[in-house]
């Protein structure tokens, strides 16, 4: 799936759901984040397994791997999936 957003920013996940929970699931593939303010502009690229978990009474799933890989490790990048 992807979702577009304002100023050029762009989400994209592609994978296969290997576990499924109430309040979590985990994936297996890529995500690609593209925001104008993160990494100079340029889409970021990370592929692996994640975990996207509802807590709280939160209406949407967060990722829990919330380090941007392509700024060092000094920035959190929250990625949240809406149903």
């Amino acid at each position: 799936g992807q979702q577009p957003g304002k100023d050029g920013d762009l989400l994209t996940v592609e994978g296969v759901i290997k576990e499924v929970g109430a309040k979590q699931f985990v994936l297996v593939g890529t995500i690609v984040t593209k925001v104008s303010h993160i990494y100079s502009g340029n889409s970021c690229s990370r592929s692996g397994t994640f975990t996207f978990r509802q807590t709280g009474k939160r209406k949407y799933f967060r990722l829990k791997e919330m380090v941007n890989p392509c700024e060092g490790g000094n920035l959190v990048d929250y990625v949240d999936v809406y149903l």
